[in-house]
């Protein structure tokens, strides 16, 4: 749980883009993605309280952060983003690159078997649903 000494002091740091996510004032995460220092604290204990900002939110206020000149988003070791997020979009990223080496014909093929398991799954689909 932090403290109101230390969240004082992330407010009063210079760049401390935690205090512009609109979870900060109730929020007692003791690791958030915002923190240039994410993950020194270790894995999260039972019964510690997480971040409950989603994605959307921490990649907003980084954008915001950047377009502002925010220094410390530099800083940031995953972009703002958790490390699962983080590790979400760069399987994403490898699997997109992956499939756009791969000869038309093969792309071309795995579409057809994407569509004909989407067909199938839509199937089974109660009516109406």
């Amino acid at each position: 749980m932090r403290t109101s000494k230390e969240r004082q002091s992330a407010i009063e740091s210079e760049g401390a883009i935690m205090k512009r996510c609109r979870h900060w004032d109730p929020c007692n995460a003791p690791d958030c993605p915002l923190d240039p220092s994410y993950g020194e604290r270790g894995p999260v204990q039972e019964g510690e309280e997480v971040c409950h900002a989603g994605k959307s939110t921490h990649l907003r206020i980084v954008a915001e952060a950047r377009a502002a000149g925010v220094p410390t988003v530099l800083a940031l070791p995953y972009g703002g983003l958790t490390r699962r997020e983080h590790g979400g979009e760069l399987r994403s990223r490898r699997m997109k690159a992956e499939f756009a080496a791969l000869p038309e014909h093969i792309k071309e093929r795995k579409r057809a078997e994407a569509k004909q398991r989407l067909s199938r799954a839509r199937k089974m689909l109660p009516a109406g649903g």
